[in-house]
Formats: structure tokens, sequence, C-alpha cells
């Protein structure tokens, strides 16, 4: 008899937090740790093991020495994409990983009946369908095959060494492209083949739901391929267990928190872990949760501001907050709903963090997305002209919401500099720059552009190498998503 472990949707790098990165972290390495200390026969890993493509290094440093303590206990590790932490041209840390010899990826596959490679590669996934040809490239480029009305997709098994059993999966993929992906698998190829057959994917189906999907993400339960032992599924963060025609389809959950609404649900009694698979003379015996790892202790202080004013929003705030005990807990602020009167600055969110980080806290947790004014309602229809006219509009009309401590950041000032980083973030990758010399170069625009503002120099010195210019170039955390993905770094130049 033997023992799998399946894991998924770890989001390593998800937690801005220190306080909740170290536990994010500790939850990663208690997990291995115990996959060790059981001797599994091997780990899977179903996809969304980081919560972008390319952390930051902090992450990759700690996820790559705890993998190499399963790879020197001797542990295979089975991995597939997710859907955050793919990459089209393979250059994401899960890349990274399989080069090192620490995990090995079961996505793999070619085309067989068809020209559905060309179609790919005319469709945008070129260098993906050339490298490969078969199951990531085909997923990357969209289903765009399937589209074209090529041939079939026919995995390979990557096989166990020490357990023979046959695993084979496909990476996660965009909203809407699964079921046109999951049509062109060849399923009486893999129905075929002999043996105990495990099958990796990270995708949603209709029959299995959270409650915190949507809807278009799933399909039918029915597009999974017949013939095999065990589904280990990822991308639903709560564990889920159901049958598919008597096979076990299981979703272990997150083992700590990929998204905000898990560290509700955590708060609210949810467990969180991953599962352990026992399997004899060619069956799956039986599955169980383990859910011993680190314990974390939770405090919710939450202030509904739905039809308040300001200051009897900020003064129930301050009193929660005073009245709370958050030693050695992850306390989890919680403030929304439309004020009718006063401004959302008008609330002292900052205050109350350092508050309960002063007396104690583990980690704090703010969410205030959902607080808004109807003082300072912004709605599109309000704003006429150029894109450059409507954001100096944007600007100009709630630069006064933002508690900035600097005057660089306030009236015309703080407004000019907010369009200018908008100008700079939105900067387009132009053929023949690599990822990371983008990304470099925009970050130190935008450190020169803010060091600039401030005074302190001509902006060359941040680009070149001169203090905070010299760390955000050179790729910390936040600001390297910012600049990849356009979101947060527009949240920043407003800020």
């Amino acid at each position: 008899m033997g023992v799998f472990a399946h894991t998924a949707d770890i989001h390593l790098g998800f937690q801005k937090y220190e306080g909740l990165q170290l536990i994010e972290q500790r939850a990663f390495e208690s997990m291995l740790d115990r996959c060790i200390e059981k001797k599994v026969d091997f780990i899977l890993v179903a996809g969304d093991l980081f919560h972008t493509n390319i952390p930051e290094m902090r992450v990759q440093k700690y996820a790559f020495a705890a993998f190499r303590r399963v790879r020197e206990a001797g542990i295979p590790v089975y991995a597939v994409y997710g859907s955050h932490d793919a990459s089209p041209v393979h250059n994401s840390v899960i890349d990274l990983l399989e080069a090192a010899g620490y995990i090995t990826k079961v996505s793999k596959g070619e085309e067989v009946g068809g020209a559905g490679a060309e179609a790919a590669a005319e469709a945008g996934g070129a260098e993906a369908a050339a490298e490969a040809g078969g199951a990531e490239a085909a997923a990357e480029a969209g289903g765009a095959g399937a589209e074209a009305g090529a041939g079939k997709i026919r995995l390979s098994f990557t096989t166990d060494p020490a357990t023979g059993i046959k695993i084979a999966g496909i990476p996660g993929l965009k909203a809407g492209r699964d079921e046109a992906y999951y049509r062109m698998l060849d399923r009486e190829a893999l129905a075929a083949e002999p043996g105990l057959k495990i099958f990796m994917f990270h995708g949603g189906f209709s029959e299995i739901k959270t409650g915190r999907g949507h809807e278009g993400e799933f399909m039918p339960i029915s597009m999974l391929p017949a013939g095999f032992d065990y589904y280990a599924g990822g991308h639903m963060h709560r564990h889920l267990q159901e049958n598919h025609e008597g096979v076990p389809v299981v979703y272990p959950g997150t083992p700590f928190a990929g998204y905000h609404g898990d560290l509700e649900e955590n708060a609210g009694g949810v467990s969180r872990g991953f599962v352990m698979v026992e399997f004899d003379g060619g069956k799956v015996l039986r599955i169980t949760r383990d859910t011993d790892g680190p314990p974390v202790e939770y405090l919710t202080v939450r202030v509904d501001a739905q039809d308040r004013t300001a200051e009897s929003v900020a003064s129930e705030l301050a009193e929660k907050v005073r009245k709370a005990d958050p030693s050695d807990k992850v306390v989890l602020v919680r403030v929304g709903g439309e004020l009718t009167v006063g401004r959302t600055a008008d609330v002292d969110l900052n205050g109350a963090v350092d508050s309960l980080d002063s007396r104690g806290a583990k980690a704090v947790s703010l969410n205030r997305s959902s607080l808004t004014s109807k003082e300072y309602r912004i709605t599109a229809s309000q704003y006429t002209g150029t894109r450059r006219e409507v954001e100096r509009a944007v600007f100009s009309e709630n630069v006064g919401e933002v508690r900035a401590a600097r005057d660089e950041l306030r009236g015309e000032k703080g407004i000019a500099l907010a369009v200018g980083m908008l100008d700079i973030l939105r900067q387009e990758q132009p053929d023949g720059e690599n990822k990371e010399d983008y990304v470099t170069r925009v970050l130190a625009d935008a450190a020169a552009a803010m060091l600039a503002a401030a005074g302190g120099g001509n902006g060359t010195e941040a680009a070149a190498g001169g203090g905070n210019g010299t760390e955000a170039a050179a790729g910390g955390g936040n600001g390297t998503e910012a600049a990849a993905g356009g979101g947060n770094g527009t949240e920043a130049a407003e800020e």
C-alpha cells in the first residue's frame, strides 16, 4: 500500500503584509514537512503554486529551499500550471523549478489528426506551439486549434518510477477557454491506457461549486476524460469532493489563503489543508484530509458605513479597535458601505491599523474596497473629453480624498504626478524587449518621476542606482506586479 499527497492553490506571494507573509510561508513549509515525515510516495500540485508566474525573490528563495528538502527526501513532485502562475512562453518559476529537477510538469502531449498546431500559432501562440506542440501549446493559444476545426490533443502520461502510477494533466486556462480545449482531448487514447491513472487539472465544473466563482468559468463535469482512477483538481479554494462515474474528483482547497475572502472564511471557521490518498493494487482506497497546519487565531473588526456620516463611522471604528485584544492574532479590519456625509479619508483607517499593530497583532489585513461616499461618487458620465482630460478631471475631483503627508502628493503637484505615473505605467512592451528589461525600465522611469516630483534629484540617479529608485527598479514585489499588470499600477498612481 502507498500514499500520495494532493495540494493546490497555495498562491505563494499573494500576501502583502509581513505578518501574513510569514504565516503563508510557514503553512507551505509545514505542509511539505508533513509530507516528508509521512514518507508519501509523491506530491501533486494542481495549479497556482504561486500567485504570479514570477513572484518576488523572497518567495522564490524559500520555495526553492523547501522543494530542495523534498527532493533530498526522495519524493517526486508533479505539477500543472494554474490560472495565476501560468506562462505562455514557459518562463514561470514553475519552469525554473522543473529545470532544477525539483518538480515535473505533467501537462505534455501532441496534436494528432489535424493542423491545430499551425492554427494555434497563427492565433498568437506561435512560440508555445513551436516549442511543445501539445497540451500546453494548445491551451495557451486559447483553444484556437479547436475553434479552427483542428485535430485532437493526445496527452502523454508521466509514470511515477516507484509506484508505476501514470499521471496526465492539463494547465489552468483562461475563463471561457476550458471547454473548447477539453473537447480536443483524445479521450479514447486516455481511456485505453492501462494501470492506475491520475488526471490533474485546474478549473471549475458547474456541478461542483463553492458559491464564489463566476458561472462563465465553469463547464460540465462530463468534460473530464473517462478511464481515470483519481481526478486531482485545483482552482476551488475550499475542500470539495464529488464522484464522477464512481471516481473521486477532489479539490484539496488552499492550505492558507489565496484571496482576501479566504481570510474571512478562515476567521469564520473554515479549515484549510491538503489531502492524503492511499492506494493499493491499482485502486484508490481512502482519501483523508490533513488540516494540521500552523494554528492561527483571528479577530474581525467590522464596521458598516452604509447611510452614515464619516464622523460616526470613524468613532465606532476607533471604539471597536480600542476595546479589541489583538495580541498574537490576525486581525481583519473590514469597513464598507456608502457614507452620506464626509469623505472616506475622514475615517482614520491607517490609525486603526497602527493601533492594532502596536498592541501585538500578528498581522492586520485592511479591506476598505467597498467604502464610498455620496459626496465624492465618481461616474463616467460626469466627465467628457480626451482620455487625458478625463484623467485630470478625476484626479482633480478626488485628490482631497487621499491623506497625503508629502506636499508633492497634494493639489496640482499630486495631480500632475498621478497623470504622469499613468503614462509611465501604461507603456506597452515593445517587440524585442524581454519582460525583465521592460519591467526594470518602467520601474526606473516611475522611480525617476517620483524622485523628480520630490525635488530629490534629476531622476537619473533613481534609475541608475540610488536608494529607493534602485530597489524599485530591481524588481521588489508590488512594484513589479504594478508595472507588469497595469491594475495595481493605476491604484498606486492615484494614491
